[in-house]
């Protein structure tokens, strides 16, 4: 197939050994000149890829195809500014056994437009010298030592490098169409890599209970109560005895809008479910689930809404509270990611139509006039086709040593394929049931990917991160994001974790918190509060209040977790009414709203990821959520101790407000420093116990417009010291001398984490929880004594 020269030394690239990050080719409006001739520049053009202006979040879904008309606009554009039309820049993604996998063009386009586009690259036949030179491109390797954990036996950097390139060899080359044999058959590969490569997380569960008996014959996992029997002509709903132990798939999927539930066993239905339902009155994504078990060489498959009776309170109770281990124990979990509904479907994938791109080229002969109008000869006219799939191209071509090669290239979808951001990612059920699986296959409508607790990567063999980090707080922050139709079932959709995780905690679960882990019950809204009714959670539990959260242990900077000294006595306990009961200093404050004026003025360094006090007036003030200073009424009464954010945008409800010290943290001691740096020579002397910095109220800076999207959250201190510059503390004497009514002390290094509580009308040493807060003063420095205090 013929291909221009720079799309030939494009090829060259891709074969080299150990090739750059990136290649130069040429730019857009040589590629649509040189298209109709080569077939590589004929596919950029028909490629629909991600089109985004970088001025605007906003992305949309185009391809370079251009009528004549166009094509001459452009060029005439180019003419004038030529800078406006770069070179193509090209990158190469390796997959899990670092072959090249996947090229990227990224195209720019007049001015701010960019482009990307994703082409799969692949071989389909085996290498010369096979036997000698190229063992990284059997068909076993993937499985055979990708996969092995063992270093002793992974002899990845014992094999001599390919001898023609290092192109990834796919034998199934670029999936088609999920619904079929080939597909599946590729599915089985990674399952049987994983079952068969030694990987020990993937056996055990989270509390290394070894779930995996001798595969194939036997597995040690539970049976659920109730499966589904798919290795009949009927579907049939069984009924198992304690004890029963074998494989089985478990399905991950959406309900959708009521309309489209999907269909349920109940009461009534339940004696028709045990005799067995005929595949095709299932909706699709059910049968789709049954033909991947089926493949799979499994018997049973658990699906929720047909193994939990829907109408009966007390079996959906109970199932609920297993549903963790249900999801755990599964052989495999198939995750519907890319379908709203049931009945859209497993096999959901936008696929590329892959006949030859010559296929999609046309030329046709039209007449041609000059300006007068007069002919000017016939002139052949190439009309290309655009339709909504792009084509593939193949290319024989050399590689190392002269070697022939013969490679494809073929437009990868451009729709997201993140499980995360797909229709079934952002559901509170799907959180608990992709934390807990060992093994996930999820279909998007990007593509097939796989994740199991040893790697995950796409249908390229490509890695991505899922980012899903397995700390309770992270978890929490991800499923406080989730939507779920009921709110009521906040808690209840996270219970299965809980209940896996109980045997290898120190403290005991309850509301959303684990007793040994005080850390987490400093918390903040991120977002608005849904107007829904929640579950009955006690105040200081997250679950108390409907909406995203921000959790701050999970901030590492910050030291929640790390060095925290904990202010508590007696630990803490919580009934089974939600009573939470310590013994911590409280003290009485006074407290005063911090302007709008006073955070614009810069006292506080404005989302700066190394200071907690940005952080806190972060998300009140982006929340409409008041912030206060916090006064100790037994010091001066123009000195703040500490800064406050409120859980409510109601602002403070009438009566006493106390906070509870509970834990206490260093900052980082170069951030101590250079907080004294930036204000050396402006503090008053407050004497060795008061070091710090003096902020004064300004009433002439206005809220800053526009707020940050959103604060981030760093990991490293090196990384960041660069955002501290000293303009950010609003260090000059001019922006400090219109109010100077409130002194504010960040005092040494040491900082006290505590709840603001008021409290309980009739019930002495009893309150509930109203916000938390930062505090610079030891109980002992502002005389807090030690209490029995109960948080409802």
């Amino acid at each position: 197939m013929p291909i221009c020269s720079d799309c030939d030394a494009l090829i060259s690239y891709l074969h080299a050994r150990n090739p750059p990050r990136s290649h130069t080719h040429k730019n857009t409006i040589e590629v649509l000149r040189t298209a109709p001739n080569c077939d590589l520049c004929n596919l950029i053009i028909s490629v629909e890829f991600e089109w985004q202006d970088l001025d605007e979040p906003k992305t949309a879904s185009i391809s370079l195809y251009n009528t004549e008309e166009d094509m001459r606009r452009l060029e005439d554009i180019a003419k004038e500014e030529p800078e406006l039309f770069p070179a193509i820049k090209v990158s190469a993604l390796q997959d899990v056994c670092t072959r090249i996998s996947e090229i990227v063009l990224e195209v720019r386009l007049i001015e701010n437009r960019l482009g990307r586009i994703y082409l799969a690259v692949w071989k389909d036949t085996p290498c010369a010298n096979m036997d000698t030179e190229c063992e990284r491109h059997k068909k076993d390797f993937f499985s055979d030592h990708m996969f092995n954990t063992n270093p002793a036996e992974n002899r990845w950097d014992q094999f001599r490098p390919c001898s023609t390139s290092d192109i990834a060899y796919r034998p199934y080359g670029m999936l088609s169409d999920d619904d079929s044999a080939t597909t599946l058959d590729y599915l089985e590969s990674w399952l049987n890599a994983c079952e068969w490569g030694c990987h020990g997380a993937c056996a055990k569960s989270l509390t290394g209970e070894w779930i995996d008996g001798c595969y194939p014959f036997e597995s040690d996992a539970p049976l659920p109560r109730r499966v589904l029997d798919v290795d009949t002509d009927l579907i049939r709903l069984i009924e198992t005895e304690l004890g029963d132990t074998g494989y089985y798939i478990a399905l991950s999927h959406c309900w959708g809008r009521p309309e489209n539930h999907p269909p349920k066993t109940t009461r009534a239905n339940f004696e028709n479910r045990l005799a067995g339902l005929p595949l095709s009155t299932l909706p699709k994504t059910f049968q789709d689930a049954v033909k991947i078990t089926r493949h799979m060489g499994v018997q049973y498959l658990w699906i929720d809404s047909l193994c939990i009776v829907q109408d009966d309170e007390a079996d959906w109770k109970r199932e609920a509270a297993n549903m963790g281990a249900i999801y755990e124990y599964a052989r495999l979990t198939i995750a519907a990611a890319g379908a709203r509904d049931c009945t859209e479907g497993c096999f959901v994938s936008k696929r590329p139509d892959l006949r030859n791109v010559r296929d999609r080229v046309v030329e046709s002969t039209e007449t041609q006039r000059n300006i007068e109008g007069n002919d000017n000869g016939e002139h052949k006219r190439v009309q290309r086709t655009s339709p909504p799939d792009p084509p593939r191209v193949t290319v024989l071509s050399k590689g190392l040593n002269d070697l022939p090669v013969t490679i494809h290239l073929a437009a990868c979808p451009w729709v997201i394929n993140e499980p995360y951001y797909s229709p079934l990612g952002y559901r509170a059920w799907a959180r608990q049931e992709w934390y807990l699986s060992r093994r996930v296959l999820f279909f998007t409508r990007g593509g097939i990917s796989w994740k199991c607790r040893s790697d995950q990567f796409n249908e390229r063999e490509r890695y991505y991160d899922m980012h899903e980090k397995q700390e309770w707080e992270h978890l929490l922050q991800r499923y406080s994001d989730d939507e779920l139709t009921y709110e009521t079932d906040r808690l209840v959709a996270l219970q299965g974790v809980a209940t896996q995780m109980a045997s290898i905690m120190d403290g005991t679960y309850h509301f959303g918190l684990w007793t040994h882990m005080p850390e987490l019950l400093f918390w903040m809204m991120k977002g608005p509060q849904i107007d829904a009714k929640g579950p009955d959670a006690p105040s200081w539990s997250w679950a108390s209040r409907n909406g995203s959260k921000f959790f701050w242990k999970t901030m590492v900077q910050f030291r929640l977790g790390l060095d925290q000294e904990n202010l508590i006595q007696n630990s803490i306990q919580v009934d089974e009414a939600g009573t939470l009961t310590t013994t911590a200093p409280i003290l009485e404050l006074f407290t005063t709203p911090v302007s709008d004026e006073w955070i614009a003025a810069g006292h506080v360094p404005w989302q700066c990821n190394m200071i907690p006090e940005s952080a806190l007036l972060y998300y009140s003030h982006s929340t409409s959520r008041p912030v206060l200073f916090l006064f100790d009424p037994g010091c001066p009464e123009d000195r703040a101790i500490g800064l406050a954010g409120l859980d409510d945008d109601s602002g403070l409800s009438p009566g006493k407000v106390f906070c509870i010290y509970l834990l206490s943290t260093h900052r980082f001691e170069e951030l101590d420093m250079l907080l004294q740096l930036v204000t050396h020579g402006d503090s008053k002397d407050t004497g060795p116990e008061q070091t710090g910095f003096w902020f004064k109220g300004d009433t002439g800076h206005q809220v800053p417009d526009p707020l940050p999207r959103s604060i981030s959250s760093g990991e490293g201190f090196s990384d960041y010291v660069p955002m501290l510059q000293h303009s950010h503390f609003g260090s000059s004497r001019e922006s400090r001398e219109v109010d100077e009514s409130i002194m504010f002390y960040p005092t040494g290094n040491r900082l006290y984490w505590v709840l603001l509580v008021q409290e309980v009308t009739g019930r002495p040493n009893y309150f509930r929880r109203i916000g938390m807060g930062l505090v610079y003063s030891s109980p002992q420095q502002v005389s807090a004594p030690y209490q029995e205090v109960k948080i409802i």
